[in-house]
């Protein structure tokens, strides 16, 4: 289950990576209750700090990055997995573009994956293994309002 998992973790990151459209990360996501959430203060970027339940809500927090940022050279290094919580961490930098300014800058992140335990029984395919919690913590700090960017993320 261990490479599956890993597996799992890995397509996810790379279709992040890769831009690809909202709708097909979504397919990451178990259909039942999923979550999305990145950790830190709604004053910064008004999509930090709260919890985005069901695939819905989860897509208006992607939307709400593709709308404001942009990146480049996301890239993905010391993978974790536990596979009695069937969970994967990885962490991550790029370099990150607000949109309304133009200022960029070079941010780490964390992932944590949390997966749903399949009902199926015996080998799994990575197709069936389905993310139930997506959690992002960000260097916020790298992105300071005041000296980065003329106008803060959430205005």
């Amino acid at each position: 289950m261990k490479k599956v998992l890993l597996a799992a973790a890995k397509e996810l990151c790379e279709a992040f990576a890769q831009g690809k459209p909202i709708p097909e990360l979504l397919d990451f996501f178990t259909e039942h209750e999923a979550i999305a959430i990145e950790h830190g203060h709604p004053s910064i970027a008004p999509w930090l700090g709260q919890e985005y339940i069901g695939h819905n809500e989860i897509a208006k927090y992607f939307q709400m990055i593709a709308d404001n940022l942009s990146f480049q050279d996301m890239k993905f290094r010391e993978w974790f997995v536990d596979e009695d919580k069937f969970r994967v961490g990885v962490q991550g930098n790029a370099r990150w573009t607000y949109k309304k300014t133009g200022k960029s800058w070079d941010e780490k992140f964390t992932y944590v994956l949390d997966y749903a335990e399949g009902e199926t029984e015996g080998e799994v395919s990575v197709r069936e293994v389905k993310l139930r919690k997506y959690a992002v913590w960000a260097d916020t700090g790298a992105v300071s309002p005041t000296s980065l960017l003329t106008q803060p993320l959430n205005a």
